[in-house]
């Protein structure tokens, strides 16, 4: 009662937003609540959701929005997604390109229980295309580097605060939809805690940067 931001914050996400997005939040937040504690889970955005679900998080950030009428959600950003081609393929010299564009290569994706897959899969269907996938990962990181050795492409985020590996290219992408939307999730009606409820007051009001 005396100090409300005390307590441990049990906060699920996606990997990817382990590079940016999560530090961004809980460095802001640590300056005005510096008590705040923290048990971070990265995952699947599928088991994102579950683990929220479940009672195993008392928040999530995830992307897309969990499709659960238990689950209260709010938008926080959106990130522009892109195709990535090898650098020596015919659309790396392209100002910019459609999903339509693509709809003859190769894909590498992730698995279906990762978000980014689900939104990919979307933008294919609102194409009116079905892709060639012929290789799913677990991780961006390993798209990027079978990219890079020419072995297909992939729509992605660029990476924040690093350079793209040598042989990959980021075309940008001109469909409308050609991004995720970003944002928490937390249970309609499970208990939480005062350290929870500031924590996600914070991050509802604030304005994440636009990737």
């Amino acid at each position: 009662m005396l100090d409300p931001d005390q307590g441990t914050i049990s906060l699920a996400f996606p990997h990817s937003f382990g590079r940016w997005l999560i530090p961004e939040l809980i460095s802001a937040y640590r300056q005005q609540a510096p008590t705040a504690q923290f048990l971070l889970h990265s995952d699947a955005a599928d088991a994102v959701v579950r683990s929220l679900r479940d009672g195993g998080s008392d928040l999530i950030i995830t992307s897309p929005e969990p499709a659960d009428p238990d689950l209260s959600w709010h938008p926080l950003c959106e990130e522009r997604l892109w195709l990535a081609v090898p650098a020596a393929h015919p659309l790396a010299g392209r100002a910019e390109v459609s999903m339509a564009d693509a709809a003859a290569e190769q894909f590498i994706t992730l698995r279906p229980e990762f978000g980014l897959r689900q939104t990919t899969d979307l933008l294919f269907s609102r194409a009116g295309h079905t892709p060639a996938i012929t290789m799913e990962a677990t991780e961006i990181a390993t798209i990027r580097g079978l990219i890079a050795s020419g072995l297909g492409v992939s729509v992605l985020p660029r990476d924040p605060g690093t350079a793209e590996p040598e042989g990959l290219t980021l075309v940008p992408l001109t469909d409308a939809d050609a991004h995720r939307t970003i944002g928490t999730a937390w249970h309609r009606t499970r208990p939480t805690t005062p350290a929870v409820r500031n924590f996600r007051a914070f991050i509802t009001e604030r304005t994440v940067r636009q990737r």
